[in-house]
């Protein structure tokens, strides 16, 4: 499958039902280059660090990814996300402002003093996530579960464990 680039500024994520490739440092370096993969198979990818504001990855297995420090974010009018499954990566340090991820599975995954303000978080799975120092300010937590979901004062909620 060719990488190409889909519209500017539309970052979205998933993996659920994918058919994705296997993971090479060539797809790693179109990344790099074009911030844009969709339907490439990036688990384990280090993209700590990376500028990957507006980035389509539409369909990229992203499972126990590295995103330290990554600028995730994307601009106010192209906040296009499909729901992403990122359970488990480590996005400590990640720039996620005003990101829509919305209905998301961010379940066991940490986002320690990752940058969420103005995100739409409805309905994301957050069990057993870290937020422990993540910036949540203006962020839109409706229908979220909280679960094991160590808090960014660094409390812990289980208000929504079954």
């Amino acid at each position: 499958m060719t990488c190409r680039y889909q519209l500017a500024g539309v970052f979205a994520l998933t993996l659920a039902g994918t058919a994705a490739h296997a993971f090479d440092s060539a797809k790693l370096e179109t990344v790099n280059t074009t911030r844009a993969c969709p339907h490439c198979d990036l688990s384990g990818a280090d993209l700590a660090g990376k500028n990957l504001q507006g980035a389509n990855l539409q369909n990229a297995n992203l499972s126990g990814a590295k995103f330290g420090g990554a600028d995730l974010s994307v601009r106010q009018l192209e906040k296009s996300f499909l729901p992403a499954n990122l359970e488990g990566v480590n996005a400590k340090g990640a720039d996620l402002a005003n990101a829509n991820l919305r209905g998301a599975n961010l379940s066991g995954a940490s986002f320690k003093d990752a940058k969420f303000g103005g995100a739409n978080l409805s309905g994301v799975n957050l069990t057993g996530t870290t937020l422990k120092g993540a910036d949540l300010s203006g962020a839109t937590l409706d229908g979220t579960v909280l679960c094991k979901t160590t808090m960014p004062d660094g409390s812990t909620d289980n208000s929504g464990c079954k």
